[in-house]
């Protein structure tokens, strides 16, 4: 089981320096037969990252992508 940080999809997002090897990992997620997750506060972040950067159409569109996936788990457990 595996945790996705918050970093690994913000760089896709934004086109940062590392984004085609966390694409590279999204895209190798889907031959894996590990779980992985992003938990809420991982997705909390990236909205206020987002909407901080003028971007709810992209941010629309993770979202969307990340409720339609299979691959990627969401935790609603966490307690902080």
């Amino acid at each position: 089981m595996y945790l996705l940080d918050t970093n690994i999809f913000l760089e896709i997002l934004l086109e940062q320096e590392k984004s085609e090897e966390c694409e590279n990992l999204l895209k190798n997620i889907k031959n894996s037969n590990d779980l992985f997750y992003a938990s809420s506060f991982t997705l909390h972040s990236i909205e206020v990252v987002m909407i901080r950067e003028n971007r709810a159409d992209l941010l629309f569109d993770f979202l969307s992508f990340i409720l339609a996936s299979k691959i990627i788990r969401l935790d609603t457990n966490t307690k902080i």
